[in-house]
């Protein structure tokens, strides 16, 4: 697969990712033969690559190959996330068992480069929001602000603007967890020396005064904690 990286909107790229999400997606499927080929390797350089041709082509033709590609990776990053999510949940139940919790350990240790494309996730569009903040959720699930800039000003902004783009009680709080987990991985000036801090904070600030009904009421809870959290 490595020879086709270089033309990754190619059909034979097109055809073997999507071919893996289906593969990596089938019930009890056994993940370790794909890891000791590279699963995650492959999943971090492809992803990169096709999340940057993806924002590039915007007003491009190769736009549609791009998301299609990007969607496949997508599938495939959910399916490791969820299959390792459900490995860790299981070592976390059985606390006696010391065979799974240290499959669970070496499973994270195997995915942890995944980490790397947080802040890809946070800065995708609208498009294909719903598929990026699943996987960002259970990313943060996992591993929390293990990536360094995983609170850069730009993905501050994205946060902001999914927050106030998004109209659903759900969607706020899935994307309030995530900035929560985020929080130990930034400095408290970051959001008082930059712009993007600042209106981060203030959407915050209106989520956390404006329950419409009590659906709302964890939103509330939630966009109250992270201020709390990082001084406001």
């Amino acid at each position: 697969m490595a020879e086709h990286q270089d033309n990754i909107l190619g059909g034979t790229m097109q055809k073997a990712m999507a071919l893996l999400s289906n593969l990596t997606g089938q019930k009890d499927v056994d993940l370790q033969p794909f890891y000791q080929q590279g699963l995650v390797e492959v999943i971090c350089s492809v992803f990169s690559k096709a999340a940057i041709l993806y924002v590039e082509r915007e007003e491009r033709p190769g736009r549609k190959s791009s998301h299609d590609l990007l969607l496949s990776l997508l599938d495939t990053l959910h399916n490791v996330l969820t299959s390792t999510s459900r490995v860790v949940r299981i070592a976390l139940q059985g606390a006696e068992s010391q065979g799974e919790t240290q499959a669970a350990e070496e499973l994270l240790l195997i995915n942890k480069p995944l980490t790397q494309l947080t802040s890809l996730l946070i800065q995708m569009d609208v498009e294909v929001y719903e598929e990026t903040s699943q996987c960002l959720s259970l990313l943060m699930q996992l591993y929390g602000g293990d990536s360094p800039d995983s609170l850069s000003p730009l993905n501050l902004q994205s946060l902001s603007h999914a927050l106030q783009l998004q109209t659903q009680p759900k969607q706020h709080r899935l994307l309030l967890r995530v900035i929560k987990r985020l929080i130990p991985a930034t400095t408290d000036s970051l959001w008082y020396s930059s712009a993007e801090g600042q209106e981060l904070v203030h959407v915050l600030q209106r989520l956390s005064h404006s329950a419409r009904s009590h659906a709302d009421v964890a939103v509330v809870s939630l966009a109250a904690e992270i201020l709390t959290g990082i001084g406001f």
